[in-house]
């Protein structure tokens, strides 16, 4: 990885055993898949979402583990899961259970419209270099951060890069009719110039990518996948680039759940951080006509 003041990519990446980032290009995403992205009636309604880190969507490999119940793994990032109701409430730490292949969390819908609902993970911190042989290699671990001298990276290496990570893992469920969007302002985001649960084959959509609730002003790659991927032999990533203005276009030649991926770095103001990368999975459901 280079040390420039602005990167972007398209591919993002998470090694299954320590949930970070990998330089694949084909690497293991984050997901979350609700159970249901429309629903209709007059009880409220309980939705269950799976999240999981795996190579095949949208098929488990690897769990979260809730925040507020601590974890002694340094190399499992503890994640909480919340929501914004239609109300513009927000829902914090809402229980899941980590089943070690995905986590799976209970939400009960009582409001009508729209629920935006994401699991966030504390930054993941890492350090990549060069050896003496020109190899790359990566530390895991804020103590590494100390000082270039620390006993996790080796001596005479060049091209040292500290890097915070910040992945967000989102999807919308809307119940009895759709309202306007409501979204966290915070990390990467997706915004859509329609909605995010009327979404149909033959269609384009129009997507924005936000930063800390600022639109991202330069051009970036964005991943669009279409889950089974498991039963195909190419996974067909459909990329697009945004404008300036960091407006894309999507669209929808197959019905399906959909994870649309991005990745943005930018020159971090953090002691002792080179980088911040920003990441975004953002599932959604594409109708049939």
């Amino acid at each position: 990885m280079k040390r420039i003041s602005m990167i972007k990519t398209a591919s993002i990446a998470a090694l299954i055993a320590m949930q970070a980032l990998s330089n694949t290009a084909s690497a293991h995403a984050r997901w979350v898949l609700p159970s249901h992205t429309n629903l209709t009636g007059n009880k409220p309604h309980t939705i269950t979402v799976d999240m999981s880190i795996s190579n095949d969507l949208f098929a488990p490999t690897h769990g979260f583990i809730m925040k507020s119940q601590g974890s002694k793994n340094p190399y499992i990032t503890p994640a909480e899961l919340t929501m914004i109701t239609p109300d513009k409430t927000t829902v914090s730490d809402i229980p899941f259970i980590n089943f070690n292949v995905k986590a799976v969390g209970k939400i009960s819908l009582e409001q009508s419209g729209t629920h935006y609902i994401r699991l966030k993970q504390d930054p993941v911190f890492f350090t990549t270099y060069n050896n003496k042989d020109n190899s790359h290699g990566k530390a895991f671990g804020k103590n590494v951060f100390k000082t270039s001298a620390d006993a996790k990276v080796p001596a005479g290496v060049s091209n040292v890069e500290r890097v915070r990570y910040l992945p967000t893992l989102d999807t919308f469920v809307s119940r009895n009719g759709m309202s306007k969007q409501q979204y966290f302002g915070k990390g990467l985001e997706i915004r859509t110039a329609g909605h995010p649960n009327d979404l149909f084959v033959g269609e384009v959509t129009k997507f924005q990518l936000y930063l800390n609730g600022k639109a991202i002003t330069e051009s970036s790659t964005i991943d669009v996948i279409q889950g089974g991927t498991r039963h195909r032999n190419d996974r067909n990533i459909e990329k697009v680039t945004s404008n300036k203005k960091g407006w894309f276009d999507v669209k929808w030649n197959q019905s399906g759940m959909y994870l649309i991926e991005t990745e943005y770095s930018v020159k971090s103001t953090q002691k002792h951080i080179d980088v911040d990368t920003y990441s975004m999975f953002s599932t959604f459901e594409v109708n049939p006509m």
